[in-house]
């Protein structure tokens, strides 16, 4: 499992997950951890310098589950489908 928690440090190496939670402590205004609930709407969350709409941060985790995804399966990984609770 992958928490939905995203930072960005000063040289945007971007962080999810886990590594993103610990960072929260020491960077929390590098760090975004309940955006889901933002998705489609206008709100921005401010990452140091950067501001980010939900849906850039939730390209992260997709992004990351996609790469752990493909080292494990040890293949590439061209199409994903993602499902959504009522």
């Amino acid at each position: 499992m992958t928490p939905s928690i995203v930072s960005i440090d000063e040289d945007d190496n971007v962080y999810v997950g886990k590594v993103a939670r610990e960072r929260k402590i020491t960077h929390p205004n590098m760090t975004a951890d309940v955006f889901k609930r933002s998705m489609g709407t206008k709100k921005e969350f401010l990452l140091g310098n950067k501001k980010l709409k939900a849906e850039e941060l939730s390209s992260f985790v997709i992004k990351s589950l996609k790469e752990d995804a493909e080292v494990y399966l040890n293949t590439k990984i061209d199409e994903a489908i993602i499902s959504v609770p009522a």
